[in-house]
């Protein structure tokens, strides 16, 4: 459209036309190309937010806390429950990698954790549970530790490797229990079957079966 005439009519005819629009509407001018400029008042949502939804992790806030960072309030929380209530044990329930960093990974921490807390300290991983997530129950030694399924030496079983533990080895989690897999770096996010050979322990240890 070579005619400034021509576009000037155009400009008029659809600013005339923007008028009846709801929506607030400023018509800049028409570039040397052809093209319309105009801005427009956003009245819905941002696109953005049409086609994601907050993450399941976060909660939409980017980040969360690390391992590490979360053992360290879980282990205020434990205190002040244990010093709060008069049941005899504290059964703590908590994702994986939260649960390693509250006991260490040679479950060294939860010793010294029991002595300050003054009871026994029972820790179950929940792979299912949000990282963030954890729940603390008081109650009599033996009904909590019923709550927590013995593993045994030679048991095998099929589980998915997780990263924590750093290193050759991975973690898993067999009902509830800390596993360290020898060697399982190389198989993280995989599905195999383990062995486990040391269940002395509060971290048990289990081998590559196949």
């Amino acid at each position: 459209m070579e005619s400034h005439i021509d576009r000037r009519k155009v400009l008029q005819t659809l600013n005339e036309e923007l008028k009846k629009d709801r929506t607030r509407t400023h018509l800049v001018g028409m570039t040397e190309l052809g093209l319309v400029q105009l801005t427009r008042k956003r009245e819905g949502k941002d696109l953005d937010l049409v086609l994601r939804t907050s993450c399941t992790h976060c909660n939409g806030v980017g980040r969360v806390f690390s391992p590490t960072s979360l053992a360290v309030k879980v282990h205020r929380d434990i205190l002040k429950l244990a010093h709060e209530t008069k049941n005899e044990a504290i059964l703590v329930r908590a994702h994986p990698r939260a649960a390693l960093a509250l006991v260490g990974p040679a479950g060294e921490h939860l010793e010294g954790l029991e002595t300050e807390a003054g009871k026994p300290v029972f820790v179950q991983a929940r792979p299912l549970f949000h990282v963030e997530h954890v729940e603390l129950k008081s109650g009599r030694t033996q009904e909590l530790k019923e709550r927590l399924r013995q593993v045994h030496k030679g048991q095998k079983v099929r589980v998915t490797l997780d990263e924590g533990l750093g290193g050759e080895n991975a973690l898993a989690v067999v009902d509830g229990n800390l596993i360290e897999v020898i060697g399982g770096s190389e198989r993280i996010g995989q599905e195999v079957e383990i062995r486990l050979i040391d269940t002395d322990k509060i971290v048990k240890r289990a081998e590559i079966f196949r």
